[in-house]
């Protein structure tokens, strides 16, 4: 087998080791991350993929992480904090705490 031309690796943000051979587009984003380089954090959790590391994504806590009632949330304050942004009925507050 020969090689043509040169190889470098996925710019993947350490959240996947493949990546499609002629854009570099990452396949099989892991540890909560989507996006063409697993820069993302997937809906429902927050945090700076772009950190790399598998805690760089957690799921929100709307309150809590196992109790949540909101599916979603997006970050505020330049990403230092998050809103859960789809309470269900009966709930409300920046955390659906109420």
């Amino acid at each position: 087998m020969s090689l043509i031309g040169w190889s470098e690796p996925c710019a993947c943000n350490g959240h996947s080791v493949t990546c499609h051979p002629e854009t570099c587009v990452c396949t099989d984003c892991q540890h909560n991350t989507i996006g063409d380089h697993c820069d993302q954090c997937k809906s429902g959790y927050i945090g700076d993929a772009r950190e790399g590391g598998a805690n760089a994504c957690v799921k929100c806590a709307c309150p809590l992480v196992e109790n949540s009632f909101s599916d979603t949330c997006v970050a505020v304050d330049y990403g230092r904090g998050y809103v859960c942004n789809a309470c269900k009925p009966g709930y409300t507050g920046q955390y659906c705490e109420r």
